[in-house]
């Protein structure tokens, strides 16, 4: 996985089981993709689907106009590799009938806390990390949005390593 952008989910070395695609990829899924390059698997959090509006507000993503609800969860301690520990603001996030937990290292100030609304381009994915201000996502154009084809499968689980 792409240096600990899905902590606290699946923290960076994590081993994951990756599904092959046996049903529609829906909002709220992590999913495993590469690149048109292929040589570093990505795994992040879908929050909108082809066809969906999306924009960041607030550190708060807005699919079709509506704000995902989040709950604000107790603050952690996360230490990135070679940098001194630091005290995170974490929440419960939801869409549709998905919940998982994103932390905001640099609290709700991070350059991509708020950004323009986009249409999802059908056959695309807009995708986040967990870890929203250590992620490189959808919402920088160097990665964008993540076409169907270079979708390995939903991780459906972390396992035990």
């Amino acid at each position: 996985m792409s240096a600990d952008s899905m902590w606290p989910n699946y923290p960076e070395g994590a081993i994951v089981k990756i599904e092959e695609l046996t049903r529609p990829i829906q909002r709220g899924d992590a999913i495993a993709f590469t690149r048109a390059e292929k040589d570093v698997i990505w795994v992040k959090r879908v929050v909108a689907i082809g066809g969906d509006t999306v924009k960041m507000s607030g550190a708060v993503p807005v699919i079709n106009g509506v704000p995902l609800k989040r709950e604000r969860l107790p603050d952690r301690v996360h230490a990135y590799t070679g940098k001194a520990e630091r005290v995170v603001l974490c929440f419960n996030e939801r869409v549709d009938d998905n919940s998982y937990q994103v932390c905001e290292l640099a609290g709700l100030h991070n350059k991509w806390d708020t950004t323009e609304m986009q249409r999802v381009p059908n056959g695309t994915y807009f995708v986040l990390g967990d870890n929203r201000d250590n992620s490189r996502d959808s919402r920088d154009s160097m990665m964008g949005f993540i076409e169907e084809m270079y979708v390995i499968g939903i991780v459906s689980e972390q396992e035990a390593g």
